[in-house]
């Protein structure tokens, strides 16, 4: 076979073996690369600059930046989008992300309830309305105080529109309006065209997406679920070719769930995950997701000191990265979640997260990575 033949032949591969859940022919098409990629590296010229990006080119600022910050803040209920949105505190935000020393910071634009904090015409026309939109584009006023910075803005978005899911509570025409539930070709068609009216707006602006809800039986058992995720994908990368995507299978399921998938989505709790082969899991960057608090979204440090930043070097001399999930709701979690106190730090980060995190990437820096 050709160069060009072989590869395509180990895409139509991978997308089978994602279905049934194979690493080892993930892997091959990981290797492959992407369709086309060795035809255009053989013409030359501006044939190269135009090749699709690979997981390792999207990675690279990961890898290189080792941590990274995230937070659950988002609004529950429709009366909450306008004030929600506003009340994040971009600039101080950023502020605390350079003070912790992290690379990258994951904000949620929405959640289970479908309540986005950005402006998205898309979805307004979908809803016949835009009460579920906020006018304050979060996401951007985020890039701009962390671009001053140099650190990277990457996007959470969730998939679920199952009866289970959150947005039947605020609204249940969401689900029915964005094409019904289980997953079909015209839910995700208008998945799609929401994130690819951020994508395209965002552009570079916007370095990775991570992606949840997909974890459920009707996306993973369903034999379109490749399919499925490509659409998406594609409407992440619009705006970017060099997005950095990850689909998540579910937590402490270290797995590259999708040829789509550049990093490993890593949802954890716990500090027992290390990339024990190397950076490269099946073709997709190592990466683990954990909170500092009790759970998401909480503020407080449920770990010591020392044994986060033992783990956090583990990770990183293995070729992983991490990000770390810190509070900007004003609500410390205890440590069984039956508990919540509330607190001063809403939108902006816990405090006391960001010296632990600080003290972390302070260890990471030393000759011996953290260890002692």
């Amino acid at each position: 076979m050709s160069p060009t033949t072989r590869r395509q032949f180990l895409q139509r591969v991978a997308a089978g073996a994602v279905a049934a859940g194979s690493p080892s022919m993930l892997a091959a098409a990981a290797a492959a690369g992407p369709p086309g990629a060795a035809a255009a590296s053989q013409a030359g010229g501006d044939d190269v600059k135009k090749a699709p990006s690979t997981p390792e080119a999207r990675t690279g600022w990961m890898f290189a930046g080792k941590v990274g910050l995230s937070t659950h803040y988002f609004p529950r209920r429709a009366d909450e989008v306008e004030p929600v949105a506003r009340a994040f505190q971009a600039d101080k935000v950023a502020a605390q992300t350079a003070q912790a020393g992290a690379a990258w910071f994951l904000l949620t634009v929405h959640h289970q309830p479908w309540l986005m904090m950005a402006p998205n015409k898309t979805y307004d026309d979908l809803l016949g309305h835009g009460k579920y939109t906020s006018e304050r584009d979060v996401p951007l006023a985020l890039h701009e105080a962390l671009g001053a910075r140099g650190i990277r803005l990457m996007i959470y978005v969730n998939l679920r529109l199952d009866p289970g899911s959150a947005c039947n509570r605020v609204d249940p025409n969401i689900p029915k309006v964005m094409g019904g539930w289980p997953p079909n070709d015209k839910l995700i068609g208008n998945i799609a065209a929401v994130y690819r009216e951020l994508s395209v707006r965002y552009g570079k602006k916007v370095s990775g997406w991570w992606v949840d809800g997909t974890w459920m039986g009707a996306y993973k058992k369903a034999p379109e679920r490749e399919t499925w995720l490509a659409r998406i994908a594609e409407a992440l990368r619009d705006g970017n070719a060099d997005a950095a995507v990850a689909f998540n299978p579910g937590a402490h399921r270290f797995i590259r769930y999708s040829a789509q998938n550049d990093y490993v989505a890593g949802e954890s709790g716990c500090l027992k995950y290390f990339p024990e082969a190397g950076r490269w899991l099946d073709g997709a960057q190592w990466h683990v997701w954990l909170p500092v608090g009790n759970t998401w979204g909480s503020g407080g440090c449920r770990y010591g000191g020392r044994d986060l930043a033992d783990y956090a070097g583990g990770v990183v001399a293995k070729g992983g990265v991490l990000t770390f999930e810190v509070g900007t709701h004003g609500i410390d979690r205890s440590k069984d979640k039956k508990t919540v106190t509330r607190t001063e730090h809403v939108g902006y980060i816990d405090p006391s997260q960001v010296e632990q995190v600080r003290a972390v990437t302070a260890a990471l820096a030393r000759p011996d990575g953290g260890k002692e």
